[in-house]
């Protein structure tokens, strides 16, 4: 019954979001569509068996994590140090033995 529930409650919301986000006029009274864009990078199933859809799921997860953690912890890191400005680094585990 709670998942009905939720289910019910949730599509309605994607359904009145949907409808409040289609031909918006902008600034120069052109038409235009809204959207939301959602992405969940640290969501990680793990289940007694993984089906190939759901280990795609992960790896994608993994590589995006991956690609998160370079740009915000090893690429800002040497821009600071090209531009000569001190910052404390930031130790992080590193997922590239995951992947």
């Amino acid at each position: 019954l709670a998942r009905a529930l939720y289910d019910k409650i949730f599509l309605d919301m994607i359904r009145c979001m949907n409808l409040s986000s289609h031909s918006n006029e902008d600034f120069n009274g052109q038409l235009n569509d809204r959207c939301i864009g959602l992405l969940d990078i640290f969501g990680f199933e793990i289940f007694l068996e993984n089906s190939f859809e759901q280990t795609c799921i992960n790896y994608c997860n993994e590589r995006l994590q991956h690609h998160f953690n370079y740009v915000i912890f090893t690429a800002e890191k040497a821009l600071y140090e090209s531009e000569n400005i001190n910052c404390d680094s930031i130790e992080f585990k590193d997922n590239i033995g995951v992947i």
